[in-house]
């Protein structure tokens, strides 16, 4: 009953090349933007069980007289959710290219998807480990923010209906059932009857006009029911049924999800009144470090015996910061022995300080906040080399400076619009991987190698998510006993630039590409060994090259201030990716080049990798 491959709509504008999907309401193909000759999805109107097609021309007939006042009804609800997609601007939603009439029914074009629906996700690999789940329950839920903030509801989450892209994005797509809702009554602009999701709809969705009120619960409750499905691979009963027995949360404990995390699903799967109330609410939960236990308060003996040797305090007694002042004093402890006290440690501070003030009686800093939240010395001393498992990796210290960040001159018209404003930066000392993470590496400090490119240990991990590398620094640091981390988007560029030395050329280390990066026209389709090219002005290897590079920052639009140690955006839906990689033409090899990604993404990421800062 779908259109033929080969089909032309649109008079030769759009050709048909396959189907994509059907639903209760329509068909999506896989077709060619011809004059652009860009692959798009076209849906089609088809209500399965009402329309049937012409032989021949292939337009779409009503299979009754009564029925026509229905389907036209529902083929004017799908011409307004194109229209109103195509109002909706944010990175997770499915963007609308063109909507149009003919063969008696209604078409619109989308951006081509190019991934796997979350549903075929866990058909693929079963249930998905905790962190990558909620990185793309994460993601949806900005998207569900976005929409909310504009009085939709989606009103059919489900793993179906949410595609992770090949780019790293998280989408959500087919609005077949959405609702918008009048800003000033909350009631809906329609009484299109709402369609059924089992085991993902809430009870109200099952009820003539139950969500007829603008209420995000709805969406919440579909959201919570998605993340039950990624972590158990098993769908949740429907939700009359959970109304009244209660949310099964064996299977998510059988798979080790977190406590907190079990619970925040439970909350939102509750009935309208009971359950969470916003999307906001819980992505926070979810995103939470589970409470940490309170520490032992241990009390120092005195000589005198006032006090109990190494004594305990009560839980409810301490304080967040570990120390209850008022509780403290209510064990006996003698108020001259708190002054005391409290001297003490004020002449230890004065002469701690007095102690590091130079021959001119300047005061020197011992330590600063870094950019990326830890304590290290003002700049690095020298270079470093590490080895943990028998692999050795080195560290290049990078002295502190001022630069200009973005679109500088020597960009040229390669300059995109998200490198500018060029803008002051300075940055404290740091040090940086001397290459990329080798697959070696990992090896030693994972035990496994997610690499596509494998053959050689030598040659930088790739096939990783931003959230692998976390999980990677968390264990080396364990090894290590330091505090290694990604860099921060200005820390790479300034180092990739050359830091104080730079010459400033428009790749890192040079004008001329093909003498310092693996990319697209030098590297045979793959990668290859780390240090292999020139490297920069700072003994940098393969940062125009090889394989892209994480770093630590959301993604955001740059400022025109002037900045020290930036750390990007707080909040946002992806984070940074820099540097150029085997598969990329020049211009997305330079120094200012920027780039972004969902931070749980890993999906044909065979170009991405990471490079070590601390």
């Amino acid at each position: 009953m779908n259109l033929l491959n080969g089909t032309l709509l649109q008079g030769g504008k759009y050709r048909i090349e396959g189907v994509l999907g059907q639903g209760g309401f329509g068909i999506t193909y896989r077709a060619v933007q011809v004059m652009l000759e860009r692959t798009v999805a076209v849906k089609e109107f088809f209500m399965k069980d009402l329309n049937g097609r012409a032989a021949g021309s292939g337009a779409v007939t009503v299979g009754s007289e009564s029925s026509h006042e229905l389907v036209g009804r529902f083929r004017r609800k799908f011409v307004k959710e194109a229209q109103m997609i195509a109002r909706l601007n944010h990175p997770g939603i499915v963007k609308i290219i063109d909507v149009f009439e003919e063969r008696g029914t209604a078409y619109y074009v989308m951006e081509y998807l190019d991934g796997e629906s979350l549903a075929q996700l866990v058909a693929r690999r079963g249930a998905i480990p905790e962190a990558e789940a909620v990185g793309y329950v994460t993601a949806v839920g900005d998207a569900l923010q976005f929409i909310h903030s504009k009085h939709i509801n989606h009103l059919d989450i489900k793993p179906s209906n949410i595609v992770r892209c090949t780019d790293g994005r998280v989408v959500l797509i087919d609005f077949g059932v959405s609702k918008q809702y009048d800003v000033t009554t909350d009631k809906g602009t329609t009484t299109t009857p709402v369609g059924i999701s089992h085991g993902y709809s809430p009870a109200e969705q099952y009820r003539q006009g139950g969500v007829q009120q603008f209420s995000p619960q709805s969406d919440v409750y579909a959201l919570a029911a998605t993340l039950y499905k990624l972590l158990t691979s098993e769908t949740p009963p429907e939700s009359l049924v959970v109304g009244e027995d209660g949310l099964p949360l064996a299977p998510l404990q059988r798979n080790g999800v977190s406590e907190h995390v079990v619970q925040a699903i439970r909350a939102a799967m509750q009935t309208r009144k009971q359950r969470t109330q916003s999307v906001a609410e819980f992505i926070g939960t979810i995103t939470a470090a589970p409470p940490a236990e309170k520490p032992d308060i241990t009390m120092v003996a005195l000589p005198d015996g006032d006090n109990k040797s190494s004594s305990t305090a009560d839980e409810s007694e301490a304080r967040p910061d570990g120390c209850d002042v008022e509780k403290f004093a209510s064990k006996k402890a003698p108020y001259w022995l708190l002054a005391m006290a409290f001297a003490a440690v004020v002449g230890f501070v004065l002469w701690h300080n007095l102690s590091q003030k130079g021959e001119d009686g300047n005061s020197t800093p011992l330590e600063v906040q870094h950019a990326a939240g830890k304590n290290k010395t003002h700049e690095p001393v020298s270079d470093r080399t590490f080895t943990v498992n028998d692999v050795s990796f080195t560290m290049v210290a990078v002295e502190g400076g001022t630069f200009t960040m973005g679109a500088t001159p020597e960009q040229g018209s390669d300059a995109e619009s998200n490198e500018k404003p060029a803008h002051q930066v300075t940055l404290s000392g740091y040090s940086i991987g001397q290459t990329e993470v080798t697959q070696a590496l990992w090896v030693a400090v994972m035990g496994s190698n997610p690499s596509q490119f494998t053959g050689d240990l030598q040659r930088p991990v790739e096939w990783v998510s931003w959230e692998d590398c976390q999980s990677f620094i968390a264990k080396l640091n364990q090894l290590t006993g330091q505090n290694f981390r990604l860099p921060t988007e200005a820390e790479w560029e300034f180092a990739a630039r050359g830091g104080n030395k730079s010459k400033g050329y428009k790749y890192a280390g040079s004008n001329t590409l093909g003498d310092v990066a693996w990319c697209k026209a030098t590297s045979g389709d793959k990668t290859h060994a780390v240090a292999t090219k020139s490297p920069n002005e700072l003994g940098l290897y393969d940062m125009s090259g090889n394989v892209c590079e994480w770093c630590q920052d959301g993604y955001g639009a740059y400022s025109s201030g002037a900045q020290v140690n930036p750390t990007g955006p707080a909040s946002g839906w992806s984070r940074v990716i820099r540097g150029g990689g085997w598969i990329f033409d020049a211009w997305y090899c330079r120094v200012s080049n920027r780039d972004n990604c969902s931070p749980s993404s890993r999906l044909n990421l065979s170009y991405q990798g990471l490079r070590l800062a601390l």
